[in-house]
């Protein structure tokens, strides 16, 4: 009885040693594989007929030891995190029981990239020699149908490239290494760092419809949820060509579009909501996870800019009068960011979308695009020619296969309308420049277009000569402004090498700038109403002039207080007074501004204007003191 009992919990243990054992010892046909760890994941059974009722039933092929076998995938509660590790053409080391996949994870390789030299049994990778004795190649550029096919030594040859598992080498795509133009920093929440977090996937992430975003679990997918630039995406990348189309109509089954509301390429690429969802994770995270995908801010794209609202980060309207570097606009079926307003009134956005590549097919991906709200057709606007340039000049790869774009200012600068979205969902999230949003810092929020792409690239090409001033340097966003107003004479700075651009702005230095800024005119009288304003004074003929010009009465009948700093609100009435005292089309939209304050005309057409976009948190701060950059700013962007 004893012998019995033995014999019975020794076979017990061997079958719950047999039931747990990884995968790489257990294949599923019962057969076991010597130490193989290398499974090739080569996609769904029947991709792209399946329907998405049958997840939980969905048969996945894996190619191992020369021969393909299939598995189910564990799930629970519907949700699909094992499934949703899975990428075609990738090797992972898999944990099963029975024939049930129950983890997955993506498989080491011992080197990868090109072949320098090979032999009958080795192979030669990044100066490191390597034993072989299996050959295989991967081919995975077509959505449904990854393949694995055996090859001989022969096919090792010099300039392919190579993934080595163990004493195997699979030949397959290597992505060549690639450095963002501009990339941010995680968890820094500036609105700089933000513009500079957008710009990392520009020009090397193509367009999947629910790409980062797992349509199995209706949530942000591993992708979404990384810092750091995926690898997945560049990889996808840089294998496909000008004929890549996300959604081919020809062959259904094989694109790469969901099907039947389930996507097996949310990993390949990024849609538009997925990449501001990525981009905003980025900015508010320091760390990848993969614990709960609905920490992420994938959603649909309608919603995005209302639901940031609500998380304390900013304001949401659909009441829309002008945009902000950082906006973030959700329409009906698109979301896309501001990333400045040029001095024309067209607008430069990053967004991802399927633009038509040069061979005519659809998948553009993240991208620099322009708004100009003159023209839907025109692209002599300030915002096409730096999208175009910048593309051009640093996404080189990118442009040989698309064309930048210009988008319709009616289609996408106005919130959707219908039941489903008035008042509910469609309009414009602008960040709270603060704690409880991003701080600005680098006074982004004053910075045209130009002026901000100039700084987040460092792009000192269409920058004028330095002046000489040691506080005025490239990446600045007063830079071209103060060379700018020196090169007219509008100022020389407050010494030979100093601008002192964050000093307080005096009244009689505005009203000098604008004077200058004119052509320096003679004022029609000498007679000076002011006992502070001296007749050899450097600001004389320009205050003369101002009061001449309706531009100011000073501060009472005899006196100018020419030394007193000049608030924002004086700033922008000289400059408004200046340029006509002209009517704007609307009121100001800022909380702080009175409609029966002085300078509230003055506030709305310099909003309107694109001469200044407030404080930020729909905060103007008329009584704070100007300095000397952003009046200079302010007259460069009137020029």
């Amino acid at each position: 009885m004893k012998k019995r009992l033995c014999s019975l919990l020794l076979v017990l243990t061997m079958l719950s040693t047999l039931l747990v054992a990884p995968a790489s010892a257990l294949e599923a046909d019962g057969s076991t594989s010597a130490g193989n760890k290398t499974y090739v994941y080569l996609g769904v059974k029947d991709y792209g007929t399946v329907e998405a009722d049958s997840k939980p039933d969905f048969v996945h092929r894996f190619y191992t030891n020369g021969k393909e076998v299939q598995y189910t995938i564990a799930s629970s509660d519907n949700k699909y995190a094992v499934q949703n590790k899975l990428q075609e053409g990738y090797v992972y080391d898999l944990s099963t029981q029975g024939s049930v996949v129950t983890d997955a994870n993506l498989a080491a390789a011992k080197a990868e990239g090109k072949i320098e030299s090979a032999t009958a049994s080795s192979v030669t990778v990044g100066g490191k020699t390597y034993d072989i004795a299996n050959v295989y190649e991967i081919t995975n550029n077509t959505a449904g149908k990854a393949t694995v096919t055996a090859k001989t030594a022969a096919d090792l040859t010099a300039g392919a490239t190579v993934k080595v598992y163990g004493d195997t080498a699979f030949l397959t795509f290597v992505a060549e290494d690639y450095t963002a133009p501009v990339s941010g920093t995680p968890g820094k929440r500036t609105l700089k760092n933000y513009l500079q977090t957008a710009m990392n996937p520009v020009g090397t992430a193509l367009y999947v419809y629910g790409g980062s975003w797992d349509w199995q679990d209706v949530n942000s997918s591993n992708q979404a949820l990384t810092i750091g630039l995926p690898q997945s995406w560049i990889d996808f990348f840089q294998q496909q060509d000008a004929n890549y189309t996300y959604m081919n109509d020809d062959d259904p089954a094989h694109s790469y579009y969901p099907h039947n509301s389930w996507n097996q390429y949310y990993y390949a690429g990024v849609d538009c909501s997925a990449y501001i969802g990525w981009t905003v994770y980025n900015v508010m995270h320091t760390e990848s996870t993969t614990n709960d995908l609905s920490d992420g801010y994938v959603m649909s794209a309608v919603k995005m800019a209302k639901t940031f609202a609500e998380k304390g980060w900013g304001t949401w309207t659909r009441d829309i009068k002008s945009f902000k570097p950082g906006d973030i606009f959700s329409m009906s079926g698109h979301v896309w960011t501001v990333l400045g307003v040029c001095d024309d009134g067209s607008i430069v956005f990053l967004h991802s979308t399927p633009s038509d590549s040069k061979a005519g097919q659809g998948g553009g991906g993240v991208q620099l695009s322009a708004l100009n709200p003159n023209s839907d057709d025109d692209k002599n606007c300030e915002a096409y020619k730096l999208v175009t340039k910048y593309m051009t000049k640093y996404y080189p790869e990118w442009s040989d296969r698309y064309d930048a774009v210009l988008r319709s200012y009616i289609s996408y600068a106005t919130p959707a309308t219908g039941t489903e979205y008035k008042e509910t969902w469609s309009g414009n999230f602008s960040w709270n420049l603060d704690s409880s949003g991003l701080t600005d810092p680098d006074g982004y929020a004053d910075m045209s277009a130009a002026e901000i792409l100039a700084d987040l690239f460092g792009d000192a090409e269409t920058q004028p000569s330095q002046k000489g001033f040691n506080d005025v340097k490239p990446g600045d966003y007063f830079y071209d402004a103060v060379n700018w107003a020196v090169e007219k004479g509008i100022t020389t700075g407050t010494s030979a090498t100093t601008f002192s651009p964050n000093a307080s702005c005096t009244r009689a230095q505005i009203v000098t700038f604008l004077w200058r800024a004119s052509g320096s005119p003679e004022p029609k009288t000498a007679s000076n109403p002011f006992t502070d304003v001296a007749a050899n004074a450097y600001y004389c003929k320009a205050v003369l002039w101002a009061v001449e010009n309706g531009i100011t009465t000073g501060t009472s009948a005899t006196t100018f207080s020419p030394n007193a700093p000049c608030t924002r609100a004086q700033g922008v009435t000289f400059l408004w007074r200046a340029n006509g005292s002209k009517a704007a089309s609307a009121a100001a939209s800022f909380t702080d501004v009175a409609s029966d304050a002085y300078y509230a005309p003055a506030v709305a057409w310099a909003a309107e204007q694109n001469v200044t976009g407030g404080v930020g948190n729909g905060l103007f701060s008329p009584d704070t003191t100007c300095t000397r950059a952003q009046n200079v700013s302010m007259l460069y962007r009137l020029r």
